[in-house]
């Protein structure tokens, strides 16, 4: 009788998991509505307390010999199904609206914020090479989308411009995919040093022309092809199986992008865009926020992981002492995005106001994508078999899970503190105007 209460590791998990999105969803949100306090905090925190650090309820190290394939692949699906959830709800025609800004964003933006960080890193850990320094720079270089639409879908988007939104929300949906050349250009420079015609050869032909161009012609045509399929097959249906098809062609972009070689973040980027492009999805959703409801599942569950398979023991190890840590996030973070941004306001239209400037500039989270770009090039030298150094291999994934770690909680509570601090300003002024009442002696008089 009593052995049906035995119990293995997977099962625990699972009961860990839903516990935690029970936890979060019934309280995280409404938090979050009332502070705009994101999600995905109390999620990794939640992950950080069940997992082998701590409770070890949740230890994703116990399901499979190979954690770092897991974890990169269900960072795949994840940024697959955001990256096409977020692109497929852009206006009408929104790429070719704002070329201009979104080609800065994805050109002197990402090349700027990409030479900031391998500088920072390169020189804040002395052991590495500047070419190592740059596949780390390459993977926290882009900006994340699961962040962005956890900070994005709360009421401090009604604070920002629509413009503005739209434009952030399409450069962390693109830019993604777009940091594949920034990470591949060094491993190819380490794999065939002093062979510069096989690293062109390799750059161009296999990395820019196959991995990227032609993996947005492939999402451009699945997008496409799946709006036509959607429209003539959902007379009559319900707009809430938008949700479930975007899942479905998500799933088929990464299923096929990883298939045929191909950037497949770039293939769903590509394929929402087009999805989005004649508008009729958004007539087809009306009023739903379709992104919303995947959040709410999506960000939760996997930074529940996420805390679960943070390396905390790395962090002081292999001579990177935490401290180095701190002050790369800190440069990274203040460094990468606003004074670049600050130089271009004049020539983008969506940065209207310093405000937007500073806003665009801070929210520029490291996330799922830094991620798995990380682990991606782990498996690339891997599976290529190159003489590379243990130090450059011992670092990387724990550099990077910092980060993103920080990353998590800074640009997540980032909102609230906002409105905090709008908050007691509103009161102090109120404060003293109160104190100005008629027949009295006001401060501003005895200033004078």
């Amino acid at each position: 009788m009593w052995s049906q209460l035995s119990t293995n590791d997977p099962h625990v998990s699972y009961a860990c998991l839903g516990f935690g999105l029970i936890i979060l969803e019934s309280v995280a949100m409404y938090i979050k509505r009332v502070t705009d306090f994101s999600e995905v905090i109390p999620a990794t925190i939640f992950g950080l307390i069940v997992g082998p650090h701590c409770l070890n309820w949740f230890s994703p190290n116990d399901w499979t010999s190979n954690e770092r394939q897991l974890t990169l692949e269900l960072s795949r699906i994840i940024m697959n199904i955001q990256i096409f959830t977020g692109s497929a709800e852009l206006p009408k025609r929104y790429v070719l609206r704002c070329w201009r800004s979104l080609g800065l964003l994805l050109s002197v933006v990402m090349i700027f914020g990409y030479m900031m960080n391998s500088v920072i890193i390169w020189g804040l850990l002395p052991k590495l090479r500047w070419v190592e320094s740059l596949v780390i720079a390459g993977g926290v270089t882009a900006t994340d989308p699961v962040l962005c639409s956890a900070v994005f879908s709360g009421g401090f988007s009604d604070s920002i411009s629509a413009e503005l939104k739209n434009l952030l929300v399409i450069e962390s949906t693109s830019n993604d995919g777009f940091a594949l050349p920034f990470v591949m250009l060094p491993l190819y420079i380490l794999m065939h040093e002093h062979h510069a015609p096989t690293i062109a050869k390799d750059f161009i032909c296999l990395t820019v022309l196959y991995e990227v161009c032609f993996a947005c012609l492939l999402g451009s045509v699945i997008g496409f092809v799946s709006q036509q399929v959607l429209k003539y097959t959902s007379k009559g249906q319900k707009p809430e199986s938008m949700i479930i098809f975007n899942v479905i062609v998500s799933l088929f972009c990464a299923g096929v992008g990883s298939l045929l070689g191909v950037d497949d973040f770039l293939v769903s980027f590509s394929a929402g865009a087009a999805f989005s492009w004649s508008g009729w999805s958004h007539k087809f959703v009306g009023d739903i926020n379709v992104t919303e409801f995947l959040d709410a599942l999506l960000n939760s569950a996997y930074f529940i992981y996420f805390g679960a398979i943070v390396p905390w023991e790395q962090f002081n190890s292999h001579n990177i002492a935490v401290w180095r840590l701190i002050v790369i996030m800190i440069c990274i973070f203040f460094g990468r995005r606003i004074p670049i941004l600050i130089v271009l306001k004049p020539f983008i239209k969506e940065l209207s106001t310093w405000k937007d400037v500073f806003v665009a500039g801070h929210f520029g989270p490291i996330g799922v994508a830094a991620i798995y770009m990380s682990l991606y090039a782990l498996e690339f030298i891997h599976e290529n078999d190159h003489p590379i150094s243990d130090y450059f291999k011992q670092v990387l994934w724990p550099v990077t899970a910092f980060l993103v770690l920080v990353s998590v909680f800074v640009h997540g509570s980032s909102v609230s503190v906002m409105k905090i601090h709008s908050f007691i300003k509103k009161r102090k002024e109120k404060r003293l105007d109160d104190m100005e009442l008629p027949g009295c002696v006001s401060i501003s008089s005895l200033d004078k």
